[in-house]
């Protein structure tokens, strides 16, 4: 909107819970925010409610919180947590494997005691497989990535012989709409390492941005710049051997390798959607 407020999603554990559960918060950042977490005031006051500490909106004290077995948020690996670049949705692994999404409760404030149960957060847990019944099992190396509308998830996960591969969940429009699961396909096979996801734009959308400018002009913003139309990614599945080479390539035993990985691009429309988009 165009309000000078600015929030932002964090993960941390809560003070006011009495194990240290972790819990999300939205934080108000901009330069006329107020300090969120006055730690000293746990100390004192006696009541909860006087602490003047923020409330998650998901985990911690609340009864959201806990462990996933009683249906609560449980623990989180920080490093896999993303959120999408349009603000509405996040995703992020637990330590029971799971992968999960979640849209951010763009009307929550931190001043609500009530905060919100796990059941009433639009929250949806990924399968445990992809279409090619791959398993997708969260860890604190997973890789998740959003597409720049927010709609498409990137997923790196290992492949049951241990690869790296990709997969891309259709998560649904996040214009104003619930998440809405589609499908989950794997984008890259299991015979080689795929990994360091990136949402880009081809080199042939930049050739069809500049002919669509100049036939019409008023289209110089056309759909071909929305979005992404390319998945980058690094591969070893071109690496260079010095010496003898070998079949079994990165498990190989013996040979060294000058280069490890090579950037790859993933065309996810052709060149005449590319064109009939702008026009």
């Amino acid at each position: 909107n165009d309000s000078d407020e600015r929030y932002a999603l964090i993960l941390a554990t809560d003070p006011l819970s009495p194990t240290g559960e972790h819990a999300f918060y939205i934080i108000r950042t901009d330069a006329m925010a107020s300090p969120s977490f006055g730690f000293s005031a746990l100390y004192e006051t006696d009541t909860m409610e006087e602490t003047g500490l923020p409330v998650p909106f998901l985990g911690g004290h609340l009864e959201s919180g806990g462990s996933t077995k009683d249906g609560g948020l449980g623990s989180i690996y920080p490093a896999t947590v993303a959120v999408s670049p349009c603000g509405r949705r996040f995703a992020y692994a637990n330590t029971d494997g799971q992968l999960i999404v979640a849209t951010v409760p763009i009307n929550f404030k931190g001043n609500n005691r009530r905060g919100q149960h796990l059941a009433s957060v639009d929250l949806i847990v990924l399968p445990w497989e992809n279409e090619q019944s791959q398993p997708m099992i969260g860890h604190r190396d997973t890789h998740l990535v959003f597409s720049p509308g927010g709609r498409y998830l990137a997923i790196e996960h290992a492949a049951r012989n241990t690869f790296k591969v990709i997969s891309i969940a259709d998560l649904g429009a996040p214009a104003g709409s619930p998440l809405q699961l589609g499908r989950i396909v794997q984008v890259t096979p299991d015979r080689f390492n795929s990994f360091s996801v990136v949402w880009g734009r081809e080199s042939k959308d930049f050739a069809v941005d500049e002919h669509a400018s100049k036939l019409k002009p008023s289209k110089t913003d056309g759909a071909s710049r929305d979005g992404a139309t390319a998945l980058f990614f690094l591969s070893d599945r071109d690496i260079n051997l010095e010496g003898d080479t070998n079949p079994l390539g990165t498990r190989a035993p013996t040979p060294r390798f000058d280069g490890h990985s090579c950037v790859h691009v993933l065309p996810l429309r052709s060149l005449k959607d590319s064109i009939e988009a702008n026009e």
